[in-house]
């Protein structure tokens, strides 16, 4: 009787899984790229009024309160009354919060407003503005997944 293993290929194998590992802690740069997903995503979240990438359209305005937004500020859409909670989910404007570790990634807004909008209240439906689905999920494991495998000499 004969035993034998093969063991082509096991050294690059040491060496990619090495190499994933090192990566694994400097994920800055495709964090970066996430937040500039999110802000994208966001801007196209925020010009459907919700509806982007299956997410459904943000329910509609109290008749009242639909009268009065339409004299005060014609033409506004859903969440753009003033403009500083689009803004600082759009942009890397005021309100605007991103905080990048070698690890980690925080992004969202300072607007107070935004938590009544995410939840709703016992008067206003939720309208999240801030949302991730599986199409988001998808693109950044990419993203992260090209980061580990990136070999660079």
């Amino acid at each position: 009787m004969q035993i034998s293993f093969n063991t082509t290929g096991v050294e690059r194998i040491r060496e990619l899984l090495v190499r994933m590992d090192v990566n694994m802690q400097f994920l800055q740069d495709p964090l970066r790229l996430i937040a500039n997903d999110v802000l994208a995503t966001e801007k196209r979240i925020f010009s459907t009024e919700g509806s982007f990438q299956g997410r459904p359209k943000w329910p509609g305005l109290s008749d009242s309160y639909l009268d009065w937004k339409d004299v005060m500020y014609p033409g506004q859409k859903i969440l753009h009354l003033e403009g500083p909670l689009k803004t600082s989910l759009i942009t890397r404007g005021t309100g605007h919060i991103e905080k990048h570790t070698r690890d980690s990634l925080e992004i969202g807004t300072s607007d107070r407003k935004a938590i009544y909008h995410q939840f709703g209240t016992r008067k206003m439906p939720p309208r999240p503005p801030l949302t991730v689905n599986k199409q988001q999920r998808k693109r950044w494991i990419k993203i992260v997944v090209k980061h580990l495998l990136e070999i660079t000499d």
